[in-house]
């Protein structure tokens, strides 16, 4: 598996940011704001961080935190998908990069599908989710990877 590329590819769909912000979804309702702040690449910020939501870090500050949670993100797959294919692993790990371990365990039969090697079916399942309809175009982009192995 070339964690290397994946990286890339996170880094890419998430975006990166120095200073915190708070994502924004439009709902039925208007916008709302998530109750959280993000940094760098897609990093929740928790009260551990010690992060000042006022102050830009630097881009080595943001990619330790990237490299911690890559490394949390490619543990929480492993737990929830065991063996399986390499692509569909790489699937998992941006699904729990995203949604974090306890978030992307919610999609059961999804990962039941995945560790059955049903990963065209998988592909159709993921995007049953209030995740594919706040971001299609990312959750397109892993069940496109799903459909292709």
């Amino acid at each position: 598996m070339d964690y290397d590329r994946l990286k890339e590819e996170i880094k890419k769909h998430e975006g990166l940011k120095l200073k915190a912000y708070q994502l924004e979804y439009n709902t039925a309702d208007g916008p709302v704001k998530e109750p959280f702040h993000t940094i760098g690449y897609g990093h929740r910020v928790k009260e551990s961080d010690k992060i000042d939501v006022n102050k830009e870090y630097s881009y080595d500050f943001v990619e330790k935190l990237f490299q911690i949670d890559f490394s949390i993100a490619k543990a929480g797959a492993d737990e929830l998908l065991g063996d399986c294919h390499p692509m569909a692993k790489e699937v998992g790990i941006e699904c729990v990069f995203v949604l974090g371990k306890n978030g992307f365990s919610k999609f059961a039969k999804t990962i039941k599908l995945i560790k059955d090697g049903k990963t065209k079916l998988a592909s159709e399942e993921i995007k049953d989710s209030k995740w594919y309809r706040q971001v299609p175009h990312r959750v397109e982009e892993v069940s496109r990877k799903l459909r292709e192995i």
